[in-house]
């Protein structure tokens, strides 16, 4: 069903009720399986048969999830009819979890049942096919990730986007957008069909139907209206930490996201967000609804990546930001989807323009889609291989004493959007042009502005960790038990756990320049108490030496309760050891015998880099 339809429907007659009662509690040990996944939607991804080709190659899409997600269903759009061939739910490696045979009926869109719960101590997997006829893909490049919350789709065999559309998923942290549609389990649920369509989906947990009138609904996962107090946080990617309350300078928090996480998705109140140091991350905005406001306050300082905001109701406030886009990246490096207004007031937009290879280019500078309103206030905007500012598909724009150019068009519009100037545009080779529809009103001249050179190429690597040991200090060896320790239990002495990384930082960073380190590990289950505080250092190590490891007097600190995956900013402090060479890995060591610092962690790690 759709939201927002109306339907209204009736069940009568005894038996058909014991019928769909049977059929629910059939279904009840796999449904508790996947308890919390919820209502589902369709994930992020490009739209189907559209700037693609067919082919009978097999492919491949790589997903993350943070959360269990259950993915439900997804569709192949065929060349022919009767195509044949295998769907595989695989692990990170290739590994195959689940195999489906299926044979695919028509030509065009055929939906296939996974149904398999995507589990968040697994991480990462892989959704793969082969058929022996053609099936559609999308042409390259593709913008990854496409994130839909606690599931995201990072990479494909192809580059481009292999096989699988309208992707079904559910789970805690799902990100979904208005007018998508909504369904339960495919294989685990009951569906009731009239003239074609579902007009009753239920499982032992749930039942869905096209409209419910009730005086009051009380349920924990009900959106209620959150705060209508304002609030300010503050965010320094270099000296900040997420395990701060963000409320002072002095305990800034590490990330944008962190403050988007805590955030009611309805709320009245206007929250500020103060950007201290330089930014190395999407910033993406989906989905909050309410009369409140975003209200970021950069301070002139760099964000390096995407800014996007989609689906919000509450206003976006962008002031005094200097985005450019991040190293291969080819659409806009502001996006405005769905969205009700967002205004940015003094910003610089960098993309580059680059006719002799698209693919290092950006097509435009900033874009506005789908009906949304973006209000840009004396911004800049430079490079873009068509216009700095885009309108499309019903966008609208107002542009007001703007200046900047390096690109075909000052402005644009096409598919009955919309851009209205008062004063300059960019002044590019051409101030203005429109097509399809679109409408440009109000140019009168451009402006240079002053033109910044292309921005510096960032990027970001990763490395899985090639080991994972403990040194026991009171018995003078590797435990060797697939175990990271910290801390001392009880007479058995302290531990010193370590994380090796072969030569695969050392060989990529060494003379770069950091700009962010991103660490991640899990706590197990057992061992120590419910939470503790760990203290993260590095050491000099491609792998196990001989004896006691070194570790470094730097140190940062988290707090892991029992069964914690988490992502820690790592200080700018470790910066230099890692540019120069003499820091390779990631250690946990605290001189405290009290068994209140005692945690056992997962053998498996990664360290995220991103550099210049």
């Amino acid at each position: 069903m759709t939201l927002g339809d109306y339907r209204p429907i009736q069940i009568t007659g005894t038996d058909r009720i014991d019928q769909i009662k049977k059929q629910i509690s059939e279904t009840l040990t796999i449904a508790k399986g996947a308890a919390g996944t919820g209502l589902h939607v369709v994930a992020n991804s490009p739209k189907p048969e559209v700037d693609g080709y067919y082919s009978s190659d097999p492919g491949y899409l790589e997903i993350e999830v943070t959360e269990n997600v259950h993915l439900g269903s997804v569709s192949v759009f065929t060349f022919d009819e009767n195509t044949t061939g295998t769907v595989k739910v695989q692990d990170g490696n290739g590994n195959d979890l689940k195999v489906i045979p299926v044979t695919l009926p028509v030509e065009g869109e055929n939906i296939i049942s996974i149904d398999y719960l995507l589990r968040k101590d697994v991480g990462s997997y892989r959704l793969y096919g082969e058929f022996d006829k053609e099936v559609f893909y999308s042409v390259s490049p593709i913008n990854y990730p496409f994130d839909s919350g606690s599931f995201k789709v990072v990479g494909s065999f192809t580059d481009g986007w292999d096989i699988f559309y309208n992707i079904y998923i559910g789970g805690p942290g799902i990100k979904g957008s208005y007018g998508q549609d909504l369904v339960l389990d495919q294989v685990n649920s009951f569906v009731q069909y009239a003239n074609g369509e579902a007009q009753i989906v239920a499982d032992s947990n749930q039942i869905a139907l096209g409209t419910v009138i009730a005086g009051k609904v009380i349920a924990p996962n009900v959106v209620t209206l959150g705060t209508s107090d304002d609030v300010t946080y503050y965010v320094n990617p270099q000296s900040g930490s997420d395990e701060n309350d963000g409320l002072t300078s002095a305990t800034a928090f590490a990330s944008v996201d962190k403050v988007l996480s805590i955030t009611d998705r309805a709320f009245d109140g206007d929250i500020t967000i103060n950007i201290l140091n330089d930014v190395y991350d999407d910033i993406v905005i989906i989905g909050y609804q309410g009369s409140g406001s975003f209200n970021f306050q950069f301070n002139n300082n760099v964000m390096t990546g995407t800014f996007k905001v989609q689906s919000c109701s509450v206003r976006v406030n962008v002031y005094d930001a200097i985005i450019k886009r991040k190293a291969g990246e080819v659409t806009a490096v502001a996006q405005i989807y769905t969205s009700n207004y967002v205004y940015f007031s003094n910003c610089t937009f960098i993309g580059v323009r680059d006719l002799n290879n698209t693919a290092n280019a950006t097509s435009a500078t900033v874009a506005v889609y789908d009906n949304s309103f973006c209000y840009f206030y004396q911004c800049q905007m430079y490079g873009a291989n068509r216009e700095n500012i885009r309108a499309s598909y019903g966008g609208r724009a107002m542009v007001h004493d703007c200046t900047g150019g390096n690109s075909s068009y000052g402005v644009f519009a096409e598919y009955a959007g919309f851009v209205g100037v008062r004063g300059t545009v960019p002044n590019a080779s051409s101030p203005q042009n429109s097509q399809y529809g679109g409408q440009v009103v109000g140019v009168t001249s451009g402006n240079n502005g002053t033109t910044p050179s292309n921005p510096t190429a960032t990027y970001t690597s990763s490395w899985n960790s090639t080991e994972g040991n403990t040194w026991s200090m009171k018995y003078n060896l590797w435990r060797n038990t697939g175990e990271v320790k910290q801390g001392q239990w009880s007479t058995y002495g302290n531990n010193i756990g370590c994380w090796f990384f072969n030569n695969g930082p050392t060989s990529t960073v060494t003379g770069k320049t950091i700009k962010r380190m991103q660490f991640y590990c899990k706590r197990k289950d057992t061992g120590g108490y419910g939470s503790t505080k760990v203290t993260i250092r590095y050491h000099n190590y491609t792998g196990r030496p001989s004896g006691q490891p070194s570790v470094s007097s730097e140190y940062v600190y988290a707090t892991f309760n029992r069964g914690d995956a988490l992502w820690i900013d790592l200080p700018s402090s470790f910066f230099a050891a890692f540019q120069n060479g003499t820091a390779k890995g990631i250690a946990l060591y605290t001189a405290s015998g009290d068994d209140a610092y005692y945690a056992i962690f997962d053998d498996s790690a990664i360290l995220k880099i991103t550099y210049q």
